[in-house]
């Protein structure tokens, strides 16, 4: 089993093990204290991860929280698959991204989850920003 752990300026962090056998790969992901920026404008929602630039938008709050979640444990186990690490997974969001959450407010977000030919998924909380 390999252990790896990576970690942000801001205080994410991704740990990551993984082993393999004569079954295939397996890894265990956490990821801890993620920052992710819902908005809504005109009738759409959108969520930001400030940490990981991933972001997915939804017709409702409901809508856009279950996309951030399920495209998220999908965008982590495609990076596992191309990549077998987690190397680039911390990739900052756009610095205009940043600097508009920065202005609104601040959320933390936590993930444990693994990554086998089923995955089991996480739970989430939200907070809505003021418009």
């Amino acid at each position: 089993m390999v252990t790896t752990v990576k970690a942000t300026k801001s205080g994410a962090v991704a740990l990551h093990d993984s082993s393999s056998c004569e079954h295939g790969d397996s890894h265990a992901v956490l990821l801890l204290s993620l920052k992710v920026m819902i908005t809504e404008e005109e009738g759409y929602w959108f969520a930001q991860c400030l940490e990981i630039d991933y972001a997915t938008d939804g017709e409702s709050l409901e809508d856009v929280t279950k996309r951030f979640e399920d495209g998220l444990q999908k965008a982590i186990d495609v990076h596992l698959k191309e990549f077998g690490n987690l190397d680039n997974l911390l990739q900052p969001a756009p610095t205009r991204v940043l600097m508009e959450f920065n202005q609104k407010f601040t959320r933390l977000y936590s993930q444990a989850s693994l990554h086998f030919a089923e995955s089991t998924q996480g739970r989430i909380e939200y907070y809505e920003a003021a418009a």
